[in-house]
């Protein structure tokens, strides 16, 4: 496979993980929320009153303006032959891949999200294993860039939310 077809997949890959999310988190969290405030009472009451205060248009909100990001770093990772910030980003995307892998096993059953985990985490492992093997992955500019990406993509997402929050879509 070629590291363009790679990286031009990673949009269409994110938005596949993204769209199990928003069909499925809304009437996850109705259905789930005594079981989760049960088993784990002190995140239930921080979490739930956020996730519950969140449309699904809201949430499609979110995910639009995270795939424009990712979209835009992707473009410019590719045009600058950027390679280290694309497996930077890769590796900060694999990340919350894991979360969502650990919440299931803690969970011990469905989540939104954990089938395209799996599915989309073979795209993930598949492309730092190509890059790695064609040399494109200088470790001291992944690691800054990894840091990077994932700072960024936090903080995005949570001044996401709070303006998802506010418009009250």
């Amino acid at each position: 496979m070629k590291t363009e077809m790679i990286m031009w997949l990673f949009p269409v890959v994110f938005m596949v993980h993204e769209f199990e999310e928003i069909i499925f988190v809304r009437r996850w969290i109705d259905r789930n929320r005594e079981e989760l405030a049960r088993r784990f009472p002190r995140l239930s009451e921080r979490m739930l009153p956020r996730l519950e205060g969140i449309s699904t248009a809201s949430f499609a909100f979110v995910v639009a303006e995270e795939f424009i990001l990712v979209a835009l770093v992707t473009f410019g990772a590719y045009w600058f032959s950027l390679y280290a910030l694309f497996i930077g980003m890769i590796i900060g995307y694999g990340m919350h891949l894991a979360v969502h892998i650990v919440q299931f096993f803690i969970f011990r059953r469905y989540i939104p999200a954990i089938v395209t985990s799996a599915l989309t985490g073979v795209y993930v492992l598949y492309a730092i294993y190509y890059f790695y093997v064609n040399g494109l992955m200088p470790l001291p500019d992944v690691v800054i860039f990894t840091v990077a990406a994932v700072l960024t993509l936090a903080a995005n997402l949570a001044l996401m939310h709070k303006l998802a929050e506010m418009l009250d879509l």
